[in-house]
């Protein structure tokens, strides 16, 4: 009889633990989804359509000669409102040659608030290999983002793009 009791109680315990698993991958999904949910409020239908249409081309992009300015790693190439911008899949930022984040963002120029002081950036420009400046995207917001002087290309970090879009 004791030996029945010890397996019930292991079978009990063994039950325990995969209830217990089973709560923690249903904690995990829907702290995913509500990291999903998070990174695409204050987006419109359009603007949240053109950050999957990102991620659906990384399978099939073609590899850029351009490195990420964080990681080093060859970035790809990804089709934004018919613009091709250079993409790190690894770091999930972007390379946008002078003009182009203008059009993808529908601003006047680039960096709206380009006009206040910058400070130097913590990267090298992937096309000069010069020293970019980090610049208020748009006064009164902190979002920084980083630029170089002399091609006038812009980096944007993991994220920055759809704060970008929110903010315009």
């Amino acid at each position: 009889m004791l030996g029945l009791t010890s397996i019930a109680a292991g079978q009990n315990s063994r039950n325990k633990t995969i209830q217990e698993r089973h709560e923690n991958i249903k904690k995990m999904i829907h702290a995913s989804q509500n990291k999903a949910r998070s990174r695409f409020d204050g987006l419109n239908d359009n603007d949240k359509q053109l950050i999957l249409s990102i991620e659906a081309q990384i399978d099939r992009a073609k590899t850029s000669l351009v490195k990420c300015p964080d990681c080093q790693r060859n970035m790809i190439i990804v089709h934004i409102n018919q613009i091709d911008v250079d993409y790190c899949h690894f770091c999930q930022s972007c390379w946008l040659d002078q003009g182009e984040l203008k059009t993808i963002s529908k601003l006047i120029k680039d960096i709206p608030s380009d006009h206040l002081p910058d400070r130097p950036a913590k990267h090298d420009c992937p096309i000069c290999q010069e020293k970019m400046t980090e610049l208020v995207f748009k006064r009164p917001y902190n979002l920084l983002v980083d630029r170089c002087k002399s091609c006038r290309g812009v980096y944007l970090e993991h994220g920055e793009l759809e704060r970008v879009l929110q903010l315009r």
